[in-house]
């Protein structure tokens, strides 16, 4: 929820920016939405619409909220409790960053999943998939391309030699052991963390020291079990912020992002992906290049400020 300063009498974008944000608590103190689990499902969606409307009601006792802004679901938050916020005033953004495999979803117990079933309760629909923007707009959703973002203040390059030749953060199902044990037989070490991995979850706080550290941060741009079908990630542009070599499937998305080759580098198949390790792990004069020119560009045009002064605008359009 953000709240423009009192003081303010307008409501341009860069009011916004000084504003202050209430950030959703599912339980007392803590903050995300309550999760389902197993027959749960109902049960979660309408407390997290109810801790929703309660947390609004409380906040609007204290002055106006204007933005309601959050990556929901209609299996997880209520939509009737969004119309409900939308009714005291308030303006309902959602951000979906799965659309192109999950706009629609599947039916669990009775209610679909997809982001597509929030359309009737949002005012600006947040996609990372540029396609999908006409999706929502066939059904009457206002929409807006808005791919994931990073924070050069958070993920940054460190001082001191790199530690580790290449990593990985992201859980191990699909395609991910085969490149990864595909680099290990070119004698390149890569450390992994996640699910299914030896060494298990990292710490969030932890990524961008390992992500700096780390002479090739990998990126595995496809979806699910495929092996041809891709999405944006969030390490798309976490790992050029860090400031290493970013190497990941060739997704077309990225053409219009970075500049491959001089910014980030690609790769179609793992094998393709071991001899490209390899050769940077032995030019690391190269890699380094790539991945400050990869910071440049990121710093520039892909943080999360840039992103929310595109949606400020366009609300203000609305």
């Amino acid at each position: 929820m953000i709240r423009r300063p009192p003081r303010s009498t307008l409501f341009p974008y860069t009011t916004l920016f000084r504003s202050e944000v209430i950030l959703f608590e599912g339980k007392p103190g803590k903050y995300e939405q309550i999760l389902p689990k197993g027959t749960d499902l109902k049960i979660a969606r309408n407390e997290n619409g109810r801790q929703l409307i309660a947390q609004v009601d409380k906040a609007l006792k204290r002055g106006p909220i204007h933005i309601v802004i959050g990556q929901m679901w209609p299996h997880v938050m209520d939509p009737q409790a969004l119309q409900i916020i939308r009714n005291k005033g308030l303006v309902v953004v959602n951000i979906a960053m799965d659309d192109r495999h999950v706009f629609k979803g599947r039916k669990v117990n009775g209610v679909w999943s997809g982001t597509s079933g929030l359309i009737p309760s949002i005012d600006l629909a947040c996609t990372a998939a540029k396609e999908c923007c006409l999706w929502y707009q066939v059904e009457g959703c206002p929409s807006i391309y808005l791919p994931e973002a990073s924070d050069p203040e958070f993920f940054k390059p460190l001082p001191g030699s790199k530690l580790y030749d290449v990593c990985f953060v992201g859980a191990n199902y699909g395609i991910r052991t085969k490149i990864v044990k595909g680099i290990e037989k070119q004698g390149v070490k890569v450390t992994c963390y996640g699910s299914g991995w030896p060494n298990g979850f990292i710490e969030t706080k932890k990524i961008p020291q390992l992500f700096a550290q780390s002479r090739i941060v990998l990126g595995v741009g496809t979806i699910g079990h495929c092996t041809d079908f891709y999405s944006l990630k969030m390490r798309d542009f976490d790992g050029p912020m860090s400031g290493s070599l970013y190497l990941t499937h060739h997704n077309p998305d990225l053409e219009e992002l970075f500049a491959i080759g001089k910014e980030i580098q690609t790769y179609t198949t793992p094998e393709e992906c071991a001899k490209k390790v390899q050769y940077y792990i032995n030019h690391p004069s190269e890699a380094e290049a790539i991945g400050m020119s990869g910071r440049a560009r990121a710093a520039k045009e892909h943080t999360w400020e840039k992103r929310f002064e595109k949606v400020f605008k366009t609300i203000k359009i609305i």
